[in-house]
């Protein structure tokens, strides 16, 4: 994943990379916020810094 996530230039996005990104993003705010019922995975916190490393990849200006 990383791999195909780094080094992307301005230009138009590929579909796979736009619908991984956007699966990413859709993890690691389950992950960090939780559910409603306040419960999340004991791997939470790992998981959710490994998404934010892959997201910031392509988009080195997030936090």
């Amino acid at each position: 994943m990383a791999k195909a996530l780094d080094g992307g230039g301005p230009g138009p996005v590929p579909v796979w990379a736009f619908d991984t990104f956007a699966t990413l993003q859709s993890l690691h705010l389950h992950l960090a916020r939780g559910l409603v019922d306040g419960g999340v995975p004991p791997h939470a916190e790992a998981v959710a810094a490994r998404a934010a490393d892959l997201l910031r990849l392509p988009c080195y200006w997030l936090a």
